[in-house]
């Protein structure tokens, strides 16, 4: 069988796009898999796009729609793609520095016009040229010991982001960064807190 995670509807509630992987005898194959419903949510078909990627060579570590639903992007550990689905075309494909420390891990998201991303320390903001602009190197911790988790990023707006400040496995905060101004607030303090998703 298929593994699932990181499940993200279309804009229109009519498709599920999420990661998976299946175990074999020498790695997990990652792919990403499009779930179609029909009205009644009844009969479904599911298609994948063909990444088919051994995770001791490089996993898929994220997957986002475009607010228009005709295209999907994807992450894997130093790239990104967009896919136009209704045409089967991609349209862009990037290659991170992932010399400068910066590739994806833990925490993917897309908003049509900017990526964000995670690469499980440090936030990131991508547009569609390829320009990347740290979003919180540079900021000192607010107490000495912490661990530096900024992950699992997503958008509330086009200017603000939300995201989980890990502290443990157990233990985190919920944070709000407004993109223009560079300003971070915490809004949820100290406690079991992972992973905030925003409702569109």
């Amino acid at each position: 069988g298929v593994t699932k995670d990181d499940l993200k509807w279309s804009p229109d509630g009519k498709r599920l796009a999420f990661r998976g992987y299946e175990e074999t005898d020498f790695a997990r194959i990652y792919d990403v898999y499009i779930v179609t419903f029909e009205k009644d949510f009844t009969n479904l078909s599911v298609s994948k796009l063909g990444i088919q990627s051994p995770s001791y060579i490089e996993r898929v570590e994220g997957v986002a729609w475009s607010p228009d639903g005709k295209r999907i992007a994807y992450a894997m550990r130093t790239s990104i793609h967009i896919l136009n689905i209704e045409e089967n075309k991609y349209e862009k494909n990037f290659t991170l520095p992932t010399e400068k420390g910066i590739y994806v891990h833990e925490g993917f998201e897309w908003n049509g016009k900017y990526f964000v991303f995670s690469n499980g320390d440090d936030l990131f903001l991508m547009d569609l040229d390829g320009n990347i602009t740290p979003l919180t190197r540079g900021i000192p911790d607010e107490k000495q010991g912490w661990l530096r988790h900024f992950v699992y990023p997503d958008w509330l707006d086009e200017k603000r982001i939300v995201f989980e400040y890990s502290l443990s496995y157990e233990s985190g905060l919920i944070g709000l960064i407004d993109i223009e101004k560079g300003k971070i607030t915490m809004l949820v303090q100290e406690g079991k807190n992972r992973a905030p998703s925003c409702a569109p």
